[in-house]
């Protein structure tokens, strides 16, 4: 769980500091604090969305390659 945390810890972070100027022109033209924080946090839960999907399909894949290189039968 830890591990976990620090890995989205990560990804909000790169994703605010790569959006910074973005968000600073928002702010500065009148929008809501609220309105940038929700879609920083949609931005972030669809990658970590689209990373648990293929992290999921890889780890299926590769079970059934490591059960043949354990279990020669």
């Amino acid at each position: 769980m830890l591990l976990a945390g620090i890995g989205l810890y990560g990804v909000l972070n790169y994703s605010v500091v790569h959006r910074e100027r973005e968000i600073g022109i928002r702010i500065a033209i009148g929008a809501q604090v609220a309105d940038i924080a929700g879609g920083v946090t949609r931005n972030v839960f669809l990658m970590v969305c689209v990373g648990s999907l293929v992290g999921f399909a890889l780890g299926m894949i590769l079970v059934h390659y490591a059960e043949t290189l354990l279990y020669r039968g």
